[in-house]
């Protein structure tokens, strides 16, 4: 059984095709998903469609910004 980010990540997002919108986009991960570790899945996802995401909510440090090239 997966999480359902994960199974996007893995199983869908090789299949379809993204396009990457210039601006910010605010990602609130839910804690459960913190503590088993899958902000990453989170932010590599949210980062194929647009150029800076930025975390939200409760635990994230303000200011933590994942900024694309």
């Amino acid at each position: 059984m997966y999480e359902p980010v994960t199974f996007m990540k893995l199983f869908l997002a090789p299949y379809l095709e993204f396009e990457q919108k210039k601006g910010h986009v605010a990602l609130h991960v839910p804690c459960t998903s913190k503590q088993a570790g899958l902000t990453d899945n989170f932010v590599q996802l949210a980062s194929k469609c647009s150029q800076e995401v930025s975390l939200t909510g409760a635990g994230s440090p303000q200011g933590v910004t994942a900024v694309l090239p």
